[in-house]
């Protein structure tokens, strides 16, 4: 007579195993629950399986949600590669902000499969997610000379400032309501909210600071938006856009005369950029 088991579909960005479960009946765990569960893997036909040894159901952790990223996504190792620079964010209130914002699973999941633009750059599935790895990369090899504060502002602002667009675009690369009446930076605000609000009072330092690296750029003074006030904003935007040209140039160049255009003005802009910094 066989011996009843417990069958589980184990995944994450590496990839996916199934799992056996030879001892008591298990009770189903929550929604969003997070199980540690050890095992030994083995062989099973042609496929590599794991023999469960125990499962058990963690009441906290504080590791990067991005970790239990499922594999179904466009691009699996920039979720890793991400998470990784998440990783070296040294303020504990900062670094529980992103983590709260990207722990929200079903947001998680639209971030990974987004593209970056509709008809622009990284206008791709999985293209958000490379871009603001791209983006967090760059301001890190700008940051050796500041303060652990300045840096880890600046990582978390290249890692939030357009995850907005996970809720601007639908599957058929079409915009949203919200992206059409809204757009991503108001989406993004609106989300950080009440996050923010569980950390910090309204007018917190850091609050304040990490919402200017957001919202501030260059604009005529009548539109009301806010002139960046610190280079450390222009080091942002410098990662943002050479993020993106690079992006064009790759995907468009093709050794003739375009491709050069291109080249000479992705040089011309990104050089623009750098000088105002």
């Amino acid at each position: 007579m066989g011996k009843d088991y417990w069958k589980l579909g184990l995944s994450d960005h590496s990839g996916k195993i199934d799992a056996y479960f030879w001892g008591t009946p298990l009770e189903p765990p929550k929604t969003d629950a997070v199980l540690w569960i050890s095992g030994q893997g083995r062989i099973l036909g042609r496929q590599v399986i794991c023999d469960v040894i125990s499962i058990l159901e963690l009441s906290s952790w504080d590791g990067c949600p991005l970790l239990l990223a499922p594999s179904d996504i466009p691009l699996p190792d920039e979720s890793a590669l991400v998470s990784s620079l998440l990783d070296d964010i040294g303020n504990a209130e900062l670094r529980r902000l992103v983590f709260q914002v990207i722990s929200d699973r079903q947001f998680m999941i639209a971030t990974l499969h987004a593209p970056g633009s509709l008809n622009h750059h990284h206008a791709y599935p999985g293209g958000l997610i490379r871009h603001t790895r791209e983006t967090m990369e760059i301001v890190l090899a700008q940051s050796g000379n500041l303060q652990p504060i300045e840096r880890d502002l600046l990582l978390v602002a290249a890692f939030l400032h357009d995850l907005g667009k996970a809720y601007e675009y639908n599957q058929y690369r079409r915009l949203t309501d919200r992206g059409t009446l809204l757009g991503h930076e108001v989406t993004l605000l609106e989300m950080l909210a009440p996050i923010m609000n569980s950390i910090w009072e309204i007018n917190h330092p850091t609050r304040i600071a990490l919402l200017h690296f957001l919202v501030a750029k260059p604009a005529p003074q009548w539109t009301g938006i806010r002139h960046p006030r610190s280079a450390l904003v222009n080091i942002l935007r410098f990662a943002d856009k050479l993020s993106g040209e690079k992006d064009l140039e790759q995907r468009s160049y093709s050794g003739g005369q375009i491709g050069r255009i291109l080249r000479s003005k992705v040089h011309k802009q990104t050089t623009e950029i750098a000088l105002s910094c």
